[in-house]
């Protein structure tokens, strides 16, 4: 991470992943943000999460600090709130964002309520095409 400049990390799983920066790296030096969510139909990670997730992923963008997102398989959560940031600050496209994540990430988004979320913030925003 260290050779990458990243210096921040949003763990949206911290109940299952518990990640301690080590070498050359301190993690008094990092940033991070520990969010427990779980990754489930009935689980409302956007309305839960998603304005602190905003906040902190803004604050590291304007700080000019690099910042990685995960959870337990980085299909779900993480994409999930990536994907919201994307559409809500960035003002991004529904489609457009779950597009960005697969070609970065590949397989993400197959918890339905999730996508569920997304579509209804992506209407709210006007951004569903």
């Amino acid at each position: 991470m260290q050779e990458l400049g990243i210096r921040g990390i949003a763990n949206v799983a911290s109940s299952v992943c518990i990640y301690t920066p080590r070498g050359e790296v301190s993690p008094k030096d990092m940033r991070m943000l520990h969010i427990d969510a779980d990754d489930d139909e009935h689980y409302p990670l956007l309305e839960k999460h998603l304005c602190e997730f905003e906040m902190f992923i803004q604050k590291a963008k304007e700080d000019g600090v690099k910042t990685v997102v995960h959870c337990k398989a980085g299909q779900n959560r993480s994409a999930a709130l990536c994907a919201a940031y994307l559409i809500h600050a960035e003002r991004m496209k529904l489609m457009d964002a779950i597009q960005l994540l697969v070609e970065r990430r590949g397989l993400v988004l197959t918890n339905c309520h999730f996508l569920q979320e997304l579509v209804q913030l992506a209407r709210s925003e006007h951004l569903l095409d």
